[in-house]
């Protein structure tokens, strides 16, 4: 670490976040589910401050970047044969995607993800998102797979089914 940095440890409250905020009974104001995830959600905010995915300044909740890093890149247009892309991979996003990769950043995935762009017409819920897996090295490397964070994250957001054991990966990728 550099001199003057300060080093929080964002993926523990993060990751806490994600397991309890999403719960069922969050509709209900009143129950004690719900008291008990927003009193937690909240105190995650006190201890652990929402930050700047590519550079860990605080900033206001909701947004990913600070200024200082700058806006999302905007996505290359595509021919609609190809698909669509949610950004360009352009700082800060491609800062924010190696973070989350490469340096035990899982806590990245939940705001990565709402940035995404749901692709598919018609009901989510009739869709199954299947996410890339890790060959198992690569998994004992990072601890966790980058693609199945993301995809879980936009199935919670737009009600699809997530399946990571559709696919299985035997062999890794050249690095």
């Amino acid at each position: 670490p550099r001199i003057g940095t300060v080093n929080r440890p964002k993926p523990i409250a993060a990751n806490a976040a994600i397991l309890l905020t999403d719960r069922e009974g969050m509709h209900d104001p009143l129950s004690s589910r719900s008291v008990w995830t927003t009193s937690v959600r909240l105190l995650l905010e006190l201890i652990a401050p929402e930050s700047c995915a590519a550079c860990d300044v605080p900033i206001a909740r909701e947004q990913l970047f600070c200024s200082e890093c700058g806006a999302w890149p905007s996505a290359p247009v595509l021919p609609e044969s190809q698909g669509s892309a949610a950004g360009a991979y352009a700082p800060p996003l491609s800062t924010a995607i190696r973070r989350l990769k490469f340096s035990r950043r899982a806590d990245l995935a939940r705001p990565l993800a709402r940035q995404l762009p749901w692709p598919c017409l018609g009901d989510a819920s009739q869709v199954t998102v299947v996410p890339v897996p890790l060959h198992y090295t690569r998994l004992v490397e990072r601890g966790y797979n980058p693609a199945a964070l993301l995809a879980r994250e936009l199935c919670r957001r737009v009600g699809a089914r997530f399946a990571p054991e559709l696919l299985v990966r035997c062999r890794a990728p050249p690095q």
